[in-house]
């Protein structure tokens, strides 16, 4: 069974997320923890698109991600 794709929604939420901090990258936490109440896992995906929305490596956010596990 495979986790479900992140939606547009989600993704639009995201970006509500980043609005609401100074710095974007701030926002990460809580755009982890959204994309995995959406899909009932931190998958690829969702890794790919907030490094992609934050301007930052999927690396940095696989680091914070794995950090808190």
């Amino acid at each position: 069974m495979s986790a479900e794709l992140l939606t547009d929604q989600t993704v639009e939420e995201m970006r509500e997320l980043m609005a609401r901090y100074p710095e974007a990258r701030s926002a990460l936490l809580p755009m982890l923890h959204l994309a995995q109440s959406a899909q009932g896992r931190v998958t690829t995906e969702a890794i790919n698109k907030c490094a992609e929305l934050l301007e930052i490596t999927p690396a940095e956010v696989s680091g914070v991600a794995t950090f808190y596990t």
